[in-house]
């Protein structure tokens, strides 16, 4: 009898837990800003890069980057427009050869130092900020000096509040979950006893399948 009162209790956390994290995820993934002044601003790649760009814009336009760098990630060129929008003066760097958001964090951390910057902006949706921010924190040299912020740019299907409304809202907000665990994993875990490499080689299509497997089931 006591090991099932246990199991029931068990039971009725776990689905408390669960309701909680649905209706509580969007604001929970949502550590966005309004932008302040900043030495850098630092155009994500991947999502909507285009939407991505046209904030990074944005910003530049109103005054808010106060040294001459802006840094796109994960692109291997820009469209003529960007280069038309941006002041001559203005360092564009394209960092092409990052993968994925962490090596992006450690990226920019690794340029911080060298440059000896004070503070940065991150432009990527509202529920990829979370993920940001974690890295930021849990990996590479400690900048806790540097002011950090994530600005949002423009995603339509989302609502901090009511994410799970929407199908697509819920479906990137879920799959922000799961790619946090996964690079928790791979880069707390497995680089640091040096089986990154080896697991991402050997187990990439296996890896890949189960994400989307993972995610089907939030359907």
């Amino acid at each position: 009898m006591k090991f099932l009162r246990n199991l029931l209790l068990f039971s009725i956390l776990l689905c408390g837990c669960f309701f909680y994290l649905h209706f509580n995820l969007g604001k929970i993934l949502d550590i966005t800003e309004q932008a302040t002044n900043t030495d850098l601003i630092v155009c994500l790649g991947g999502g909507d890069h285009i939407k991505r760009t046209e904030k990074a814009i944005e910003l530049y336009k109103k005054g808010y980057l106060q040294k001459d760098s802006i840094i796109f990630t994960g692109v291997k060129s820009l469209n003529s427009n960007v280069y038309k929008s941006i002041d001559k003066k203005t360092n564009i760097i394209i960092a092409h050869s990052v993968k994925n958001t962490m090596e992006e964090v450690l990226y920019i951390k690794n340029y911080i130092k060298e440059n000896h910057l004070s503070s940065v902006i991150f432009i990527t949706e509202t529920p990829h900020s979370r993920r940001i921010k974690i890295f930021w924190d849990l990996f590479g040299d400690d900048l806790k000096d540097v002011k950090f912020s994530v600005v949002a740019s423009e995603l339509k299907i989302w609502d901090s509040q009511t994410y799970y409304k929407n199908d697509m809202a819920k479906e990137y907000a879920y799959s922000e979950v799961v790619k946090l665990i996964y690079n928790l994993f791979v880069y707390g875990v497995l680089d640091n006893i040096g089986l990154k490499e080896v697991f991402e080689n050997n187990f990439e299509d296996e890896i890949k399948e189960k994400k989307r497997e993972i995610l089907e089931t939030f359907k």
